[in-house]
């Protein structure tokens, strides 16, 4: 379907785009409702961009090429030990987690919504109940506010500036945002927030992973005061 290729050059299979080209379609793959899913399908863009900005033109025709395509391939060394992270496309792996936490708290929100409005107690649905709705509101804020900064920082990043610092402020937030968007989720749901086959379930389990994976919340907030400090 051409989605490994998204936002690398077309001379090796890949369909040109900007970076928010990248963050719609790692959105709508993560509709489905399983973060390993999109997470896999997203770990070439770890390995590729090195070797398209340090690899020799064999090696992007030998291994680009067949991985845009989905072919599985070898592993290659094109560092010394100990340089991988110097080439590793940071920037963009912790990106797309804070893209993965808020698009997993947009569906909780989602899913809580659509709950609220069926689940009936005393006699009428319980988004008729203050209490709900300001749940509600508050996690819809938090969205919104997290996505925003993210796609503030993507903006940047696309335009070539350095975001390490504001890339792991938008990581943490987003991850934040996510981990109390699920949580509050569940608790709308009550019981059902925990049963298999309900979509909250597995968000809030997914999203555990979120604020550790590219580098926990603690080494994030390390970089962060380095570069402010």
């Amino acid at each position: 379907m051409g989605i490994f290729g998204i936002g690398y050059p077309e001379a090796y299979g890949g369909t040109p785009g900007d970076i928010f080209y990248k963050i719609a379609a790692s959105e709508e793959i993560l509709r489905s409702g399983s973060g390993g899913f999109a997470a896999s399908l997203g770990s070439l863009d770890i390995a590729i961009p090195p070797i398209l900005n340090l690899g020799t033109e064999d090696q992007k025709q030998k291994y680009v090429k067949p991985v845009l395509a989905g072919e599985k391939i070898a592993a290659l060394g094109i560092t010394e030990p100990g340089g991988g992270s110097d080439v590793a496309n940071i920037q963009f792996e912790r990106l797309t987690l804070a893209v993965m936490a808020n698009m997993t708290a947009q569906m909780a929100l989602e899913e809580a919504m659509t709950y609220a409005g069926e689940r009936e107690a005393f006699g009428k649905s319980i988004k008729g109940f203050q209490v709900t709705r300001h749940k509600l509101v508050d996690m819809a804020t938090l969205v919104e506010v997290s996505r925003e900064f993210t796609y503030r920082v993507a903006a940047r990043i696309d335009a070539g500036q350095d975001q390490t610092r504001e890339v792991s402020m938008a990581k943490n937030f987003a991850c934040s945002v996510s981990d109390k968007v699920t949580y509050d989720a569940v608790q709308i749901f009550g019981g059902y927030g925990f049963m298999r086959g309900y979509l909250v379930e597995r968000l809030y389990r997914d999203n555990r992973i979120l604020s550790i994976g590219g580098g926990t919340t603690e080494v994030m907030k390390e970089i962060i005061s380095k570069l402010m400090l």
